[in-house]
């Protein structure tokens, strides 16, 4: 079974239940087919109350599964809000 791995890059918000939103930029190392990948992530702002905010961490991704491919997630991290 032959493995091709390579970099990964993530740019996302988290939604919370008030409507803010936390944004991010993640990267990593992805190989296929099915390894876990992590990567490292930094807040680089958001809406709201964290319009300023800050902060760093890890998304841990399990090996993906069924079809279409599916893995769940595991984050670990702070997010520090700005006044």
């Amino acid at each position: 079974r032959s493995t091709s791995c390579g970099s990964a890059e993530r740019r996302g918000a988290l939604r919370l239940a008030n409507g803010d939103t936390v944004t991010i930029h993640a990267t990593g190392k992805y190989c296929v087919p099915g390894y876990a990948v992590q990567f490292a992530f930094t807040v680089t702002g958001g809406t709201g109350k964290f319009q300023h905010a800050s902060g760093e961490g890890t998304i841990d991704v399990g090996s993906a599964r069924n079809n279409p491919p599916t893995a769940p997630e595991f984050w670990s991290g702070a997010i520090r809000q700005s006044s």
